[in-house]
């Protein structure tokens, strides 16, 4: 004999299992499917090692970017690992990440050609955002917040190496 709530349960059931995959779809929207980062990742400390973890938190998959040797010594005045060692220790570091070196002549081919959602951004990385956000208008940007910048900051640590 059929009890005469069966059907009711059924609606319900119904009703219950769309709000459940609703619910999953919209956090599925919340992370972005592919995020990037850009780094020059000289001396490899916990500050960068913070970064990248949140940024990989960011997304399903993640690509960090190492500044090639040529571009780094344009801007800073000291380079201690070469590209390939700086990507080699990044790649050990995050095993599940795409770690691969930036373009010589044209800084934004990487972002054409991976297509990120998001590019994460440290605090301290101020006129890379403007030249993204002009090229790449339906890229989200987000800047993460600094670990410690007064203990972990590049030019700290290398200079802490020195003494």
């Amino acid at each position: 004999m059929k009890k005469r709530w069966d059907p009711v349960c059924k609606i319900i059931g119904w009703y219950y299992t769309g709000l459940i995959r609703a619910f999953f779809y919209c956090m599925s929207d919340m992370l972005s499917s592919r995020v990037m980062v850009f780094g020059t990742y000289d001396v490899f400390h916990p500050g960068h090692q913070y970064f990248i973890s949140e940024a990989q938190k960011r997304g399903e998959e993640l690509v960090v970017v190492i500044a090639r040797d040529q571009t780094v010594k344009k801007i800073k005045p000291l380079l201690r690992n070469n590209e390939l060692l700086r990507k080699k220790i990044v790649q050990e570091s995050f095993p599940n990440a795409t770690v691969i070196l930036g373009d010589l002549v044209d800084h934004m081919k990487v972002v054409r050609d991976h297509q990120p959602s998001l590019v994460c951004l440290g605090y301290d990385q101020i006129g890379f955002s403007q030249r993204l956000i002009k090229d790449f208008p339906d890229i989200q940007i987000e800047r993460i917040e600094a670990f410690h910048p007064e203990k972990y900051k590049s030019s700290l640590v290398a200079n802490d190496d020195l003494r």
